[in-house]
């Protein structure tokens, strides 16, 4: 896939939040680029302080404090995920039954939401913490733990969804293109299926350094009824996106 540095770098920061760390290979293999060129991304990180440089790679900085400095840069400077999260939080209404997905973004809404009578359901970890400060009732589902991206899955995960029926849903996602919607691991691609089956609105958040960017499981875009974006969807996915008739919210500067 072909992007500029500064969405390349943005896209690392995300997959280093999910993974905490990458090689050189991972990079010139996600991206499609060379040695050098990854070299010079993590450059980049490292000279913000946003990364550590290993043998191999890089990965997220080991002190507490440098990871909460991480977190508030990585916060502060993304303004298409704010104001992504701010329009989703519009769309919530008092008695709302809402799913909340493992996104940065959707974690986001919480910043915004001034709806105190909902009813929230997530598998994050980091959503529950995050919306608990706004006094809502939260389910977080049972599952596998992983430590490592703070959530639950699994077979258990997916079949509790089923009993619920959601208003609302906020889904993320790793990539998408006119093919789709990608995700890293196999169980997203059967939890997403499961959230949609059981929403009467999906709304796919996804900031435009995503857009064309493929990983190794795909979905259709069946049960998504609208994206919200940060800018102009390219023509191809557009073209795509309206024949599936869903709606598109591009919330610009």
């Amino acid at each position: 896939m072909h992007m500029e540095q500064k969405a390349r770098v943005a896209k690392i920061l995300d997959l280093l939040q999910e993974r905490q760390s990458l090689t050189l290979p991972d990079l010139t293999s996600y991206f499609g680029i060379s040695k050098d060129t990854a070299r010079r991304d993590i450059l980049k990180l490292v000279e913000q302080d946003l990364a550590e440089r290993t043998r191999g790679g890089v990965t997220l900085p080991k002190l507490k404090q440098q990871i909460e400095n991480y977190t508030d840069r990585l916060i502060q400077h993304s303004h298409a995920k704010q104001r992504i999260a701010k329009r989703a939080a519009s769309l919530i209404h008092d008695k709302h039954t809402v799913w909340l997905d493992v996104s940065t973004t959707v974690q986001l809404i919480s910043e915004h939401l001034a709806t105190p009578d909902t009813f929230l359901v997530t598998n994050s970890v980091d959503n529950a913490l995050s919306f608990s400060k706004q006094k809502q009732r939260i389910y977080l589902l049972g599952g596998f733990f992983h430590a490592d991206f703070h959530l639950l899955n699994g077979a258990s995960t997916i079949a509790q969804i089923q009993h619920f029926h959601f208003d609302v849903a906020f889904i993320g996602a790793s990539g998408i293109t006119n093919q789709g919607v990608f995700y890293p691991e196999f169980d997203d691609i059967q939890l997403h299926q499961a959230i949609s089956d059981n929403a009467s609105k999906t709304y796919l958040l996804i900031d435009s350094s995503k857009f064309h960017v493929t990983t190794n499981f795909k979905m259709d875009f069946t049960g998504i009824d609208a994206i919200i974006t940060n800018s102009p969807i390219p023509k191809t996915l557009l073209d795509t996106l309206k024949e599936q008739n869903i709606a598109c919210i591009i919330e610009g500067e």
